[in-house]
């Protein structure tokens, strides 16, 4: 029976460090020059966990189409950030949500870009 608990709680502990990224992978969130960066509420699942990306989109502020935002942190490569940063990309966040930026269109645009990456 001691067995038991203790592969549980080994379970349980390892279940919650596989909720989001260590630190260093995603402490800033950057979207396309003509998007913005606004929170998804409410989250996918409850009880849902993972890393910050997975909590915001970036709405493109004329086609109303949205995008996962490309996640920078210390840990990654700081070219990456700078590369970034010379095309234009930034961490502004929305100031006002004009209208809801259609989720089915993220989802695509989020399977293009794993095609072309």
């Amino acid at each position: 029976m001691r067995v038991v608990i203790i592969i549980l709680v080994l379970i349980f502990a390892l279940s919650l460090t596989l909720c989001a990224l260590p630190p260093g992978y995603d402490e800033e969130l950057f979207c396309p020059p003509s998007s913005c960066l606004k929170s998804i509420h409410p989250p996918r699942k409850p009880g849902y966990c993972g890393p910050r990306a997975a909590f915001h989109e970036c709405c493109d502020g004329t086609t109303r189409l949205t995008r996962a935002p490309h996640p920078w942190g210390h840990k990654v490569n700081a070219s990456v950030r700078e590369q970034l940063i010379h095309d234009g990309w930034h961490t502004a966040e929305c100031a006002q949500q004009k209208g809801p930026c259609d989720a089915r269109l993220r989802v695509m645009l989020g399977r293009l870009d794993r095609l072309v990456s």
